[in-house]
C-alpha cells in the first residue's frame, strides 16, 4: 500500500501520540481524518497538520456508540468519497490508573471498558467496509 495515497482514520487523535501519528502521516502524504471527542489538543493537533497538509479533516465525535461511529465514517465518505485504508486506533493511558491514584477500581473498569469498547468498534467497523469493499488495510 501507498500511504501517500491512503486514506488513515487516527482515533484518540486529541492525544499526544494520536497528534504524533497524526503529523506523522500528514508528513508522509497521506489523506488523515483526526478523530476524537471535543477538546483543545484535538483542535491544536488539527491545526498542527495543516501546517504539514490540506489533507487534512477533523470529526469531532460525541461518544463512542456505534451510531456515532458509523456517523464518522459517513462523514469521511461524504469528505473524501473514500473509505479508510488505515485505522490507527490509538489507546491512550487515560483508561490506566496511576499506582497512587484515589479513584476506585469501579472507575478503572468503567475507563477501561469504554476505551477497549472503542477500540473494538472502531477496528471493527473499519473491517467491515475493508471487506466489502475488497481492501487490504
Amino acid at each position: 500500500m501507498k500511504i501517500n495515497s491512503a486514506v488513515v482514520l487516527i482515533t484518540s487523535a486529541g492525544s499526544l501520540i494520536g497528534g504524533t501519528l497524526a503529523a506523522h502521516f500528514a508528513s508522509l502524504g497521506a489523506k488523515v481524518v483526526l478523530c476524537d471527542q471535543a477538546s483543545p489538543q484535538l483542535q491544536f493537533n488539527y491545526h498542527q497538520c495543516r501546517t504539514i497538509s490540506d489533507s487534512v479533516y477533523q470529526y469531532t465525535i460525541k461518544d463512542h456508540s456505534v451510531t456515532a461511529i458509523h456517523q464518522v465514517f459517513e462523514f469521511i465518505d461524504r469528505e473524501l468519497h473514500h473509505s479508510p485504508d488505515v485505522l490507527i486506533n490509538a489507546f491512550t493511558a487515560d483508561a490506566i490508573p496511576r499506582i497512587l491514584d484515589s479513584s476506585s477500581a469501579d472507575t478503572f473498569n468503567r475507563n477501561l471498558s469504554g476505551m477497549a469498547n472503542a477500540l473494538y468498534s472502531f477496528g471493527r467497523a473499519t473491517a467491515e467496509r475493508m471487506r466489502l469493499e475488497k481492501k487490504q488495510g
